[in-house]
């Protein structure tokens, strides 16, 4: 058994019980791993039960993807999302001429 924080006890009342375990459940999804295992994880290791739609609704609103982790915005997909629209870069200006 691990040494997190009781998931029981809350800071907030708003707090979802599956924060403390939010790097584990990002790094576990980046792995591929399918909620219902996730389900299975946490009530093995922290006697703790979710439904698997609890922890899909708590990835969801925290943007953790399977395949991904956290999706946050870093300065290289910035780089690369700006590289891109470069290359789609039109002259809007005048009409519209097409090689027919």
């Amino acid at each position: 058994m691990s040494s997190l924080p009781s998931p029981s006890i809350h800071q907030r009342p708003n707090e979802s019980c599956l924060e403390p375990f939010r790097k584990q459940i990002a790094e576990r999804r980046r792995l591929l791993w399918p909620y219902r295992r996730l389900v299975e994880w946490l009530r093995d290791e922290y006697q703790l039960s979710v439904d698997w739609s609890t922890i899909r609704n708590f990835c969801d609103v925290r943007n953790i993807h399977k395949g991904a982790g956290e999706v946050g915005v870093t300065q290289a997909s910035t780089n690369q999302a700006n590289a891109d629209a470069d290359a789609w870069n039109f002259n809007t200006e005048g009409p519209l001429e097409i090689d027919r």
